[in-house]
């Protein structure tokens, strides 16, 4: 998951899914520090990163917005939220706010 460290909302999300769950295998990069490099993620900028969440399949897909989200609760031990994203109304309606949030 590629997420922006300077963002107190997104530092505080990324906290409490390190907490809740340690043994995930979910890596956390941080694009805000200079050690982000994007060649190793896919090529994602700095500004795709900025403009919605993105997350990187162990098989190399990017998976961005509520999917992005759906597959990161997936992987973190929150799966009822996981599966309440991907209802299709649910999603339709979240995909619409996070993209309005996101900005």
């Amino acid at each position: 998951m590629v997420y922006d460290g300077e963002c107190p909302l997104c530092s505080r999300e990324v906290h409490l899914l390190q907490s809740r769950s340690p043994d995930a295998k979910v890596q956390y990069v941080d694009i805000a520090t200079k050690d982000y490099q994007p060649e190793k993620f896919q090529n994602l900028s700095y500004q795709q990163t900025m403009e919605q969440l993105y997350v990187l399949s162990a098989k190399g897909d990017v998976l961005k917005g509520v999917d992005a989200f759906f597959t990161l609760y997936s992987k973190t031990g929150w799966k009822g939220l996981a599966m309440a994203l991907k209802a299709l109304l649910f999603q339709q309606i979240l995909q619409a706010l996070y993209q309005l949030f996101a900005r």
